[in-house]
C-alpha cells in the first residue's frame, strides 16, 4: 500500500509539472542586440501565422529569464512621414491632323483658325470643324502626324495626356513625340506606348506621356502614331504641370501572395436574389495561413492578356456562405515593356482564411491567378530590463500581460528616445506552436483526472481502514 501511495504521489507530480512546462511560453523571434530602454521593432503580417487570436492576445514579450516585458502596439501610420504628393494644373491644347507634304508656313498658320466654345479648343480646317472633346467624326485617312500647338503656354509641361475613342484596333497606341521652335528642326523627346481599354464602365488609362518642357522653349509639338492609328479618334491633348506638396502619409504598405488552384465547383457561387441562375466560370480558391488584416487585394496574371469580368469571395470557415468582396472588370495588359494591372482592390482590413475568384469561363486554360494581399505594418514598443536577450513568444496558455498600464505609468511624465530594433526570426514551425493550446487543454484533463483518481484511492482506503476497524472492534 505504501509503495501505492508513493507511486501515485509521483504521478500527481509529474502531472503538475507536464502541466506548469506547457505554460512557458514559445519563443518565435530575437530582438536584435541593441543598447537602449525603449525599443522599437516592426512587426511584419508573419506574426499572425503563429499566433491564434486576430488581437494578438497570446503574444508576449520576454528577457532571458523568461520574464514578461511590458510593450503596446503602435500603427505606423500614426507617426507622420513626408512624402511627395503630385498636384496638377491643366490646359488644353489645339491639336491639328497633318499630311507629310504642308509647309511650315501652312502648319504656322493654322493658329488663326482656333476658337474657344465652352471652353473646348475648336480648330477649323478647310471647311471642317476638329473638336477637341467632340470630334465630328473620323477621318477618312489616318494623318502623317499631329501637330501640338504649345507656344501660348506660361508653366513648365511636365506630362502631355492623349485622349481618344477607344475601340479594338487601337486600344494601345505607341507614338513618338518631337518638339520644334521653328517647324522646321525636330528634336525628339522619345517614344511611349498608351493603352486605354473601356469594358462595362470600368477602365485601364494609361494615357500620359511624361515630358519636362519649360516654357517659350517650344512652340510645337509633333505626335506621330507609329502603331493603333487606324480609326483613331483622338478627342482632346492636354498639358499638365505637375507640383509637389509636402504632407503626411502612409507607411508603405507590405504584401505577401497567396498560391490557389482550380476549384472544384466552377459554376459561380454568386445568387443575388433567388431568381438567380448558375452559370459557368472559371473558379480558384485559396486558403490564407494567417488572419492578417488585409487592407488590399491584387491579382498576378503573370504576363497573359486579360481584361475582363472578375468576382472575389471570402468567408472565414467553411461552413459558412461566400460572401461577395468584389464585383467587376480586372486588366491586366502590356504597357509598352511592362505589364500593368487594374489598381488593387479594398479589402477594408478582412481576415477571412478561405477566397475566391470567379473570372469568365476560357480563363482556366490559360490562367494560373496568385492573390497578393497586403497591410500596413504596426510597430511593437518594448521596455526593456537589463536581461538581454529579448524574444518574441507564443504563451499557448492565453494569458495577456497588461501592458498598457504599465506604459501609461512610466511614459507619464517622460518623453523617451525610441531605439530602433530588427526581429531576427528563430525559423519556428508555426505548427509547432499551433498545436500548444490543445496539447495543454488535454494535460489539464489528465492533470485533474490524476487528482479525482487520487481522491477514488484515497477514499478506498479510507473505507477499507473502516471496515477493518469495525471488524476489530466486533
Amino acid at each position: 500500500m505504501i509503495y501505492f501511495l508513493r507511486g501515485v504521489v509521483f504521478f500527481l507530480l509529474w502531472s503538475v509539472q507536464t502541466f506548469a512546462a506547457g505554460e512557458r511560453p514559445v519563443p518565435i523571434y530575437q530582438i536584435s542586440e541593441t543598447q537602449g530602454t525603449y525599443l522599437q521593432v516592426p512587426l511584419s503580417q508573419e506574426i499572425y501565422r503563429y499566433s491564434q487570436y486576430e488581437d494578438l492576445r497570446d503574444l508576449v514579450v520576454i528577457d532571458a529569464s523568461n520574464n514578461n516585458l511590458p510593450f503596446r502596439m503602435v500603427s505606423l501610420t500614426m507617426k507622420p512621414a513626408v512624402k511627395i504628393e503630385r498636384q496638377e494644373n491643366s490646359t488644353a491644347l489645339a491639336f491639328f491632323p497633318i499630311n507629310a507634304s504642308a509647309t511650315p508656313a501652312a502648319m504656322r498658320a493654322l493658329r488663326t483658325t482656333i476658337d474657344v466654345v465652352d471652353n473646348n479648343v475648336r480648330v477649323n480646317i478647310n471647311n471642317s470643324v476638329v473638336a477637341s472633346g467632340a470630334p465630328s467624326g473620323a477621318p477618312s485617312e489616318a494623318p502623317d502626324f499631329y501637330l501640338i500647338d504649345v507656344s501660348s503656354l506660361k508653366t513648365k509641361l511636365t506630362n502631355l495626356q492623349i485622349d481618344w475613342l477607344p475601340n479594338e484596333k487601337n486600344q494601345y497606341l505607341e507614338v513618338h513625340l518631337e518638339a520644334s521652335k521653328n517647324l522646321q528642326n525636330w528634336v525628339s523627346l522619345g517614344r511611349s506606348t498608351l493603352v486605354q481599354i473601356v469594358q462595362q464602365e470600368q477602365q485601364l488609362k494609361r494615357n500620359r506621356i511624361a515630358v519636362d518642357i519649360a516654357p517659350d522653349t517650344y512652340e510645337f509639338l509633333r505626335l506621330k502614331v507609329l502603331q493603333g492609328s487606324e480609326m483613331l479618334q483622338i478627342t482632346a491633348i492636354t498639358a499638365l504641370q505637375l507640383f509637389n506638396q509636402l504632407e503626411t502619409t502612409k507607411i508603405e504598405s507590405e504584401s505577401w501572395v497567396v498560391d490557389g488552384s482550380l476549384s472544384n465547383t466552377q459554376a459561380t457561387v454568386y445568387f443575388p436574389n433567388q431568381h438567380s441562375k448558375s452559370y459557368a466560370v472559371s473558379a480558384w480558391e485559396y486558403v490564407r495561413d494567417e488572419t492578417t488584416p488585409a487592407e488590399t487585394l491584387s491579382l498576378n496574371l503573370a504576363e497573359n492578356t486579360y481584361g475582363d469580368s472578375l468576382k472575389v469571395f471570402s468567408r472565414p470557415t467553411e461552413r459558412q456562405n461566400w460572401q461577395l468582396q468584389y464585383q467587376g472588370i480586372w486588366f491586366n495588359a502590356r504597357v509598352g515593356n511592362q505589364w500593368q494591372q487594374s489598381d488593387a482592390i479594398s479589402v477594408s482590413g478582412n481576415r477571412d482564411k478561405l477566397w475566391r475568384i470567379e473570372l469568365i469561363e476560357s480563363a482556366k486554360s490559360m490562367l494560373k491567378p496568385v492573390l497578393i494581399f497586403s497591410w500596413q505594418p504596426t510597430q511593437l514598443q518594448i521596455i526593456t530590463s537589463n536581461k538581454p536577450p529579448y524574444s518574441l513568444a507564443i504563451n499557448s496558455q492565453n494569458r495577456t500581460y497588461q501592458s498598457n498600464q504599465v506604459f501609461n505609468q512610466v511614459l507619464e511624465k517622460t518623453s523617451p528616445v525610441w531605439v530602433s530594433a530588427e526581429l531576427k526570426s528563430l525559423n519556428v514551425n508555426p505548427m509547432a506552436v499551433i498545436p500548444a493550446s490543445s496539447i495543454t487543454d488535454w494535460k489539464k484533463y489528465i492533470f485533474w483526472g490524476c487528482l479525482v483518481l487520487a481522491l477514488c484511492v484515497l477514499l478506498g482506503f479510507a473505507l477499507r481502514l473502516f471496515k477493518q476497524v469495525n471488524q476489530e472492534s466486533s
